[in-house]
């Protein structure tokens, strides 16, 4: 396990080369230094690495080991929507090009705010292995949770009456990049954000 970093933003929290609004993006900046909300962000990191070994620490380390297809098939098999093989074949297909456009779509986001992720300024354990390759990635928005709302919604306006379940799925997909130090709260509140408002584009 990694220890916490001996001084505690030691490389700073990095909110990216923006600190403005930029008018390519459809989000607002991520938290700046020293503001309220970078605060709890810091705090909500440090807070949920006690949860290291724990249930949802766990839960936390097998949703990080989907890929995009098992991701696709976590949210068909939310509830038991009594497809025929045919139908259940159609739904996935479409999910994996929502999935896909919204891969497309925030991936410009990431290079405009250049946020650094948790684990890199702060310290302590991710529950992703494949570690190395985030060391040079961006935190904001979380792609994940872009990912998971889009899916969500997606199913949401073909199936409404799970449209609960479908949103607790994609929360605690959201949730779960927090617990693995991978994201900031506030990276998957924008995820989430993103999610939304790339849906309403789209015909149902």
């Amino acid at each position: 396990m990694m220890l916490f970093a001996a001084m505690a933003g030691y490389a700073g929290f990095i909110t990216g080369h923006h600190h403005l609004p930029h008018k390519s993006s459809l989000l607002p900046p991520p938290p700046a230094f020293g503001s309220p909300e970078a605060e709890t962000d810091k705090q909500i990191y440090i807070t949920t690495q006690r949860l290291v070994g724990s249930p949802r620490w766990q839960q936390a380390v097998e949703d990080a080991k989907l890929n995009d297809e098992e991701t696709v098939q976590a949210f068909v098999n939310v509830e038991q929507l009594h497809l025929s093989p045919v139908e259940k074949e159609a739904l996935i297909q479409r999910l994996r090009a929502v999935q896909a456009m919204a891969r497309h779509a925030m991936g410009g986001e990431k290079y405009i705010w250049q946020r650094r992720r948790p684990f890199i300024d702060y310290g302590g354990q991710s529950c992703v292995i494949d570690i190395q390759r985030f060391l040079t990635s961006w935190s904001y928005p979380s792609g994940h949770t872009v990912r998971a709302y889009a899916l969500a919604l997606t199913l949401s306006k073909l199936y409404p009456e799970h449209r609960s379940a479908f949103l607790a799925k994609a929360h605690q997909f959201a949730e779960s990049r927090v617990i693995c130090g991978m994201h900031w709260a506030s990276d998957i509140k924008a995820g989430e954000a993103f999610a939304t408002r790339l849906m309403e584009t789209v015909a149902p």
